[in-house]
């Protein structure tokens, strides 16, 4: 079993067992529709991004774990999965040799990104147009079962009209060719850390795969909030975006107007208040980890 120190704690049976049942309730909640779609074989725009962009399983996201450095009280519960846990004198706990030793470049590359992401100064004028640059002179749409709110020709003239300054290399990734020499910004992989910033929702969404990344380190309920945020956040995204999702419930966030760039901002530091306490408490989970592996 580990030996923790100082990073021990106990959790009481009742304590985690009500837990673990919040969880898995919290989880098939807010992915209800979800759900309901992929039993329709029917595309979700919005939530389909979660587990599809995103590559963790809904069966590991649904499974409770309480992270590292604690210890549960108690007997063996149907719903802990026995490779990831062992039972001693009553005690449970993740199994040591599941530690992640042979990954302590990944854990100083996130643990200085998520670092930077925090001091990097807040870019608060893109009002969303990457999912614009996305459609921009497209010859196929991605999101093609759903109707745009408007026509290419005006998709184009607003993404010309509008400075691209995207900071995010993943969203670019996704950019039609036409519209990438058109982004003030060219991050790439290597530079990723130098454009990272609080204030865009794509930076904000992916404290929800640093979190799974370290899964099952990372405890459920970090990794709960986190995907809540994630959810939050492609919301915001896709009421932005150039498609019309009325019909799914979600009322566009017209930034083509001044209003709607207003609205947009004030999503955005919404979202950036939001994320800045989980990025630091997986910033503390990470350099935790790191701390103990190296010990």
């Amino acid at each position: 079993m580990l030996r923790l120190g100082g990073m021990r704690k106990l959790l009481r049976n009742e304590d985690w067992t009500e837990q673990l049942v919040a969880h898995r309730q919290r989880i098939e909640e807010l992915t209800k529709a979800w759900k309901e779609a992929q039993e329709r074989s029917a595309k979700h725009p919005v939530i389909d991004f979660l587990f599809r962009y995103f590559s963790f399983p809904y069966k590991r996201l649904v499974s409770w774990t309480p992270g590292f450095g604690v210890e549960l009280e108690g007997s063996f519960h149907e719903d802990l999965s026995t490779h990831r846990f062992e039972e001693t004198d009553g005690i449970i706990q993740l199994k040591d040799e599941l530690l992640p030793r042979h990954r302590v470049k990944a854990l100083d590359w996130t643990i200085s990104l998520l670092e930077k992401t925090m001091s990097n100064s807040s870019c608060f004028n893109c009002y969303g147009l990457h999912e614009w640059a996305m459609v921009y002179m497209a010859k196929e749409i991605r999101h093609n079962n759903n109707p745009l709110r408007l026509s290419e020709q005006e998709i184009c003239d607003i993404v010309e009209e509008k400075q691209l300054v995207c900071t995010h290399y993943d969203a670019l990734r996704f950019y039609t060719p036409e519209a990438v020499p058109l982004n003030k910004h060219h991050p790439t992989r290597e530079m990723q850390e130098v454009y990272e910033q609080s204030a865009c929702l794509h930076a904000n969404m992916d404290l929800y795969k640093w979190a799974y990344k370290m899964y099952p380190w990372i405890s459920s309920d970090v990794l709960l909030r986190c995907f809540e945020l994630a959810m939050d956040c492609r919301r915001v995204d896709m009421k932005a975006s150039p498609y019309d999702l009325r019909h799914l419930g979600y009322e566009p966030i017209f930034i083509e107007t001044p209003e709607g760039r207003e609205e947009y901002v004030r999503e955005q530091y919404r979202l950036k208040q939001a994320g800045e306490p989980l990025r630091k408490e997986l910033l503390e989970v990470y350099k935790n980890l790191r701390t103990y592996i190296l010990a």
